[in-house]
């Protein structure tokens, strides 16, 4: 067996890297690789993980936790956690006789830096796509293929963030899409169907949004929509309840309390809800929703994929996305669901309109989102690909 180190950026489990990592890491043939954990503190992802049965540490590892941190004074100082990081996480590689590191994000700087001391090989797992700090993305897109032995890229769009790469470089970069367990990721009726994530009765359709509370992730965009849908006279849009289910990280609490304001100007209070996040109950909720919605809409940042989208689309639910970086790739607009302009809001509450108003429409483009994920974004799919990577570099 070869042990594997996977380092990642975060010990919450908002996020769908995080997801990622623990479907990854239980889904690995034992026989040929043992997956170690090592997070920087110990949040929820650590529970989950460990009742995995996966062996988990905890250490500092010099990780952006918030935007903020991108810029200077807040930068500068969490560089310089990150050689301390890397030199222990070098020693645990040593100790644990670990065959290859595998960064989870490109926010892992430690984990490369190790690997180079450790002598082992490095795998760069690339999820973002970051627009802003310019100066900061035009370091890292020549430090990950200047310390990696295979990058992999979440999407087409991350692959292209990049930029251009020299022949070896290209060789060594893969673009693997995420993939999710389509066998526990079923269409069928929601215990909660017909009450509400929120537990309100209610007798109207359900749109959702899944996505941690933050402000690239266009809450804001959503409830704007809402409003419009609401003030609708066609078809069921009076009646259309809004769900928002994610966590929310201590340094965004503020924003949050601005989306609850926000609800009160426009007159939601009634009809959105905030569901806040409790994983094991996500798939219920995204069962109860009629329309699946990710509008992302920060001009700093862009989604890498969209592991929300996968889950939905694996549930049947038809899609709204905004039309940039990965969810262009996972949803077939027009046929699972649509792709609208970045920052549209106008388009985004006439595509869910479209949806809401077509229970016909909204079945098809549902079954043809289940079949596409199960075709081309299983877990199953996804894991044997990386295995087949790590094959490659431990040969």
């Amino acid at each position: 067996m070869r042990r594997i180190l996977y380092v990642n950026a975060s010990g919450d489990f908002y996020g769908g890297a995080e997801r990622c990592l623990l479907n990854l890491t239980a889904a690995l043939e034992r026989a040929e690789f043992t997956p170690l954990v090592v997070l920087p503190f110990r949040g929820q992802l650590y529970d989950e993980l460990r009742g995995r049965g996966i062996d988990v540490r905890v250490m500092p590892l010099g990780i952006f936790r918030v935007r903020g941190e991108l810029y200077p004074p807040a930068l500068f100082g969490r560089l310089a956690e990150v050689l301390p990081a890397a030199l222990r996480l070098a020693a645990l590689a040593r100790r644990e006789g670990v065959a290859l590191i595998h960064s989870n994000s490109s926010a892992v700087l430690a984990g490369a830096l190790a690997a180079r001391i450790a002598g082992v090989p490095h795998v760069w797992h690339v999820r973002e796509i970051i627009l802003r700090p310019q100066l900061l993305w035009a370091v890292m897109r020549r430090l990950i293929p200047r310390l990696s032995d295979r990058i992999i890229c979440v999407s087409r769009a991350v692959r292209d963030h990049l930029g251009a790469l020299s022949p070896d470089d290209e060789r060594k970069t893969r673009v693997i899409y995420d993939g999710v367990d389509v066998a526990a990721l079923t269409p069928g009726p929601s215990p909660i169907q017909g009450r509400g994530a929120g537990g309100e009765g209610q007798n109207g359709l359900t749109v959702g949004m899944v996505a941690r509370i933050t402000p690239v992730k266009g809450h804001e965009a959503f409830l704007r929509a809402a409003r419009q849908i609401v003030a609708s006279p066609a078809g069921a849009a009076p009646h259309t309840r809004f769900v928002v289910v994610g966590g929310c990280l201590p340094q965004y609490e503020a924003f949050r309390l601005s989306l609850l304001q926000l609800r009160h100007e426009l007159g939601l209070d009634s009809a959105l809800v905030f569901a806040g996040y409790l994983p094991e109950r996500v798939p219920e909720i995204v069962r109860s929703f009629d329309v699946s919605v990710l509008p992302t809409t920060a001009r700093e940042w862009r989604e890498g994929l969209g592991q929300v989208i996968l889950e939905a689309m694996a549930l049947g639910k038809p899609v709204v996305a905004t039309r940039s970086g990965g969810p262009s790739e996972v949803v077939m607009d027009g046929v699972t669901g649509y792709l609208v302009p970045t920052g549209d809001i106008d388009e985004m509450a006439a595509a869910i309109l479209r949806l809401l108003n077509d229970e016909g429409l909204r079945l098809r483009m549902g079954r043809a989102g289940r079949e596409r994920v199960v075709q081309h974004f299983s877990l199953a799919r996804g894991v044997e690909a990386i295995q087949s990577l790590y094959r490659e570099m431990i040969s």
